[in-house]
C-alpha cells in the first residue's frame, strides 16, 4: 500500500514538472504558427494599377507590382481572383479554380521569386464586352515564411463606343453619348426630362407620378407635386393646393379690408374738414 502511494506521488511530481518545463498551463491549446521572417526586417507589399475607365471591347492591361523590403529573398505566390463578366486574354498564366459553398471561384496564380529590396511586376490583360462598374477583389502574395498582402479594390467603368444609335445593352448612364433618358433601357435615370422612364418602378420618377395624376383614374396618395383630381380629398398635394388657395383668398380679403376702411376713413375726414 504505502508502495503504491509513493509511486502516484512520483508520477504527480514528474507531471507537474514537465509541465512547468514546457512553460504550457493547464488546458492551454498549443498553436503552431508558421514561421515568418523577423517584420523588423521588412514587409512585402502588393498593389493593382488599372485604368479607372474603358471602352466595351478595348483591351486593357493590367498590372500588378509586387514590392518587397526585406534582406532576405523570398519565394512568393501571388493570387488574383478573376471578374466573371471579363473575358482574359492571356494564355500562359495558371488558372486555377476553388469552390465556396458550391460556386466555382476562378484565379490566375504566380508562382515566382524575389531578391531582397526589390519589385516585380505581373501583367495580364482582358476586355469587357457588357457596360457597367466592375469591382476587383484584392490580389494576394504571400511568402515561403508565412507572410502575406493584400492590395486595395480597385473599381473600372466600361462605356459605351458611340456610334449614334443606342443599341442593345446600352443605357444613359453608360452611353448618353447614344442614349436619351427616359427610354427602355433597363435603367431608371429618374430624370426630369417630361417622359415616364418604363424601368423605373412607381414613385421613383417624378415625370411618372405626374402621368398616374392626369390620366389615370385611381388616387397614387403621392405627394409629388402634382394634384390627382379624381382624389382631392385624399392626395396630399390637393390638400396641400387647396390651403395655400385658402390662404392667398384670406390674405385677399383682408387687403380689401383695410383699403376700404382707409377709404372710408380718409372721406369722413376730408368731409368734416370742408
Amino acid at each position: 500500500m504505502k508502495f503504491k502511494l509513493l509511486l502516484f506521488l512520483v508520477v504527480i511530481f514528474l507531471s507537474v514538472h514537465l509541465v512547468r518545463s514546457s512553460n504550457m498551463s493547464v488546458g492551454e491549446t498549443i498553436v503552431h504558427q508558421p514561421s515568418q521572417v523577423n517584420l523588423s526586417d521588412g514587409h512585402l507589399f502588393i498593389t493593382r494599377v488599372n485604368p479607372s475607365e474603358a471602352y466595351s471591347g478595348q483591351e486593357v492591361e493590367i498590372k500588378l507590382i509586387v514590392n518587397s523590403t526585406f534582406n532576405k529573398p523570398l519565394q512568393l505566390t501571388a493570387t488574383e481572383v478573376l471578374i466573371s463578366d471579363a473575358v482574359y486574354l492571356d494564355k500562359n498564366i495558371t488558372l486555377s479554380t476553388i469552390n465556396y459553398d458550391v460556386i466555382p471561384v476562378h484565379y490566375y496564380i504566380w508562382h515566382f521569386s524575389l531578391e531582397p529590396h526589390s519589385s516585380k511586376t505581373l501583367t495580364y490583360h482582358i476586355k469587357f464586352n457588357g457596360l457597367g462598374t466592375f469591382s476587383f477583389s484584392p490580389a494576394t502574395v504571400s511568402d515561403q515564411f508565412g507572410d502575406k498582402a493584400d492590395s486595395p479594390a480597385t473599381y473600372i467603368t466600361i462605356k459605351c463606343q458611340p456610334n449614334g444609335q443606342c443599341e442593345e445593352d446600352e443605357n444613359y448612364l453608360f452611353c448618353p453619348e447614344d442614349c436619351n433618358t427616359g427610354e427602355k433601357d433597363k435603367i431608371c435615370d429618374a430624370a426630369i426630362d417630361g417622359k415616364c422612364d418604363p424601368d423605373c418602378e412607381e414613385g421613383y420618377d417624378l415625370d411618372c407620378n405626374k402621368l398616374n395624376d392626369t390620366q389615370k383614374q385611381s388616387c397614387n396618395m403621392l405627394r409629388d407635386g402634382y394634384c390627382n383630381q379624381s382624389c382631392l380629398n385624399e392626395d396630399p398635394d390637393c390638400v396641400s393646393q387647396a390651403k395655400t388657395q385658402t390662404n392667398f383668398l384670406i390674405i385677399g380679403i383682408v387687403i380689401v379690408v383695410i383699403i376700404a376702411l382707409l377709404f372710408i376713413a380718409f372721406y369722413y375726414k376730408r368731409k368734416n374738414n370742408t
